[in-house]
């Protein structure tokens, strides 16, 4: 079961990272479900238990949303950083 909900997974944070405008939920499992297939007739059948346990670090999406990570780019935090050095 836990391979299947690992490959799962990386099918969801795919399909997340291809979301275009106007894309529903069910759109981007739809999309998810493609991937996890990957041409064979193969469906994910566990919905119920990702979905139970879809907000937990391990298995949540690493995509979009509030994952816990920092906001901003590595540059603007440079810039942050560098400005709070400069002499004034």
């Amino acid at each position: 079961m836990n391979k299947k909900l690992s490959k799962w997974v990386g099918a969801y944070d795919n399909a997340k990272r291809m979301q275009q405008s106007g894309w529903s939920e069910n759109v981007v499992l739809a999309k998810a479900q493609e991937i996890y297939s990957g041409g064979k007739n193969e469906h994910f059948n566990l919905m119920l238990e990702w979905n139970a346990l879809r907000d937990q670090p391990r298995y949540g999406s690493h995509v979009g949303g509030n994952s816990g990570s920092s906001s901003g780019s590595k540059r603007s935090r440079e810039n942050d950083a560098s400005d709070s050095n400069s002499i004034r």
